[in-house]
C-alpha cells in the first residue's frame, strides 16, 4: 500500500460480473461512525482467479454542465493471503468504511486535545457512495467561506446563507469530542433556520470578524511517512473590548442535498487541552491553522 496509489495494481474487473451494489445506513456512537458498501462478484473468466487486493472507487464529475466523469480510487486494501475464486462462483464483498475520533477520551482537561470528523462528514461520504447519476455531490463537502463583508459566497446571497457560516469556526467549550457533536459552543439561536453554534460574526464583545478562508492549492504527498495532507487557515479579528479564549476549533461544510440549498453543518471538531488553548485579545488578529491528514 502506498499513499500515492491511483488504482488497483492488477485489476480484474473485466473478468468479473458485478451484481447490484448496496450501501448500508450510517451507524454512529460517540467514538465512531460506520457504513458498509456491498456488492457480489461472479467469476466468468473460465478459470480460477486469485483475489489479492480490493478498493473503493468513485466517479468525479469534471464538468458541471455535462456528464463527464473520471474514476478515482478512494481506498485500497491488500489481503494478507490470496483468496481463490473458482470459475462460476460468486464472492460478495462487504467493504466497511469506519471513521474514529483521534485520542477519544472523556476528559480533555486531563488527557489532552482530541478531535476528528463527525457523523455529518461520514454522512456526506455515504451520499457519494449511493449516487448513480450526475448530481452535485461535490458541493456537499464545500468548506470554503468568506466572512469580512458578511456576504454570501458567489450567487447564493441571502440573509440565511452567509460566507462565514462555512469553513473554520471557533468556540469556547473543550468538552471531549463526540462523533455526534453537531455544533460548537455557545449554541446560538439567532442564525435561523440553522441555529449555528460557536462564536458569531461581528464586531461586538464576544464576537469575531471571520476573514476569508485560506485553503492549500494542492495536497502534499509524503511518500516517506505514507501520508497526505493539506491545510486550512482563517484569520479571526476581535474588534470588541474583551478578550476571547478559544477552547475548540471546528469545520463547517455544506450538507444540503440540492445544488441551490446550502446548509452549514459541523463536519469536524477539535477540543483543545488547556495547554493548546489560546486567547484572541481585544483589538488583535489571529491566524488559525487546521491540518487535515490521511495516513495509510
Amino acid at each position: 500500500m502506498s499513499i500515492s496509489d491511483l488504482g488497483l495494481h492488477n485489476p480484474i474487473d473485466a473478468l468479473l460480473a458485478r451484481g447490484a451494489r448496496t450501501v448500508s445506513g450510517v451507524v454512529t456512537d460517540q467514538q465512531k461512525s460506520v457504513f458498509t458498501v456491498s456488492a457480489p462478484f461472479t467469476n466468468d473468466s473460465g478459470g480460477d482467479l486469485a483475489i489479492t487486493e480490493m478498493g473503493l472507487m468513485t466517479h468525479i464529475n469534471v464538468n458541471r454542465h455535462e456528464i463527464n466523469t473520471i474514476a478515482t480510487l478512494y481506498a485500497r486494501d491488500v489481503l494478507p493471503a490470496a483468496l481463490n475464486l473458482p470459475n462460476g462462483k460468486t464472492l460478495t464483498l462487504d467493504y466497511e468504511c469506519r471513521f474514529e475520533l483521534e485520542n477519544f477520551n472523556q476528559n480533555t482537561d486531563l488527557n489532552g486535545s482530541n478531535g476528528g470528523f463527525t457523523a455529518e462528514f461520514v454522512g456526506a461520504l455515504r451520499k457519494q457512495a449511493v449516487e448513480n447519476t450526475n448530481t452535485n455531490w461535490r458541493d456537499l463537502m464545500c468548506i470554503t467561506g468568506g466572512g469580512t463583508s458578511m456576504t454570501s459566497l458567489e450567487r447564493r446571497a441571502s440573509e440565511i446563507n452567509k460566507g462565514w457560516h462555512l469553513g473554520l469556526r471557533l468556540g469556547q467549550s473543550n468538552k471531549f469530542v463526540s462523533m455526534t457533536d453537531a455544533d460548537l459552543s455557545p449554541d446560538a439561536t439567532q442564525e435561523t433556520p440553522y441555529n449555528l453554534g460557536g462564536i458569531t460574526h461581528g464586531s461586538g464583545d464576544g464576537q469575531l470578524i471571520h476573514h476569508g478562508m485560506i485553503i492549500d492549492d494542492q495536497v502534499t504527498i509524503d511518500e516517506a511517512d505514507n501520508e497526505a495532507y493539506f491545510n486550512l487557515a482563517r484569520v479571526f479579528e476581535n474588534r470588541g473590548a474583551t478578550d476571547i479564549t478559544i477552547k475548540e476549533v471546528g469545520i463547517y461544510a455544506n450538507r444540503g442535498d440540492d445544488y441551490d440549498e446550502w446548509v452549514p453543518k459541523l463536519v469536524a471538531r477539535k477540543a483543545l487541552a488547556p495547554a493548546d488553548q489560546f486567547t484572541i485579545m481585544a483589538g488583535q488578529m489571529r491566524k488559525v491553522n487546521y491540518k487535515i491528514k490521511m495516513v495509510v
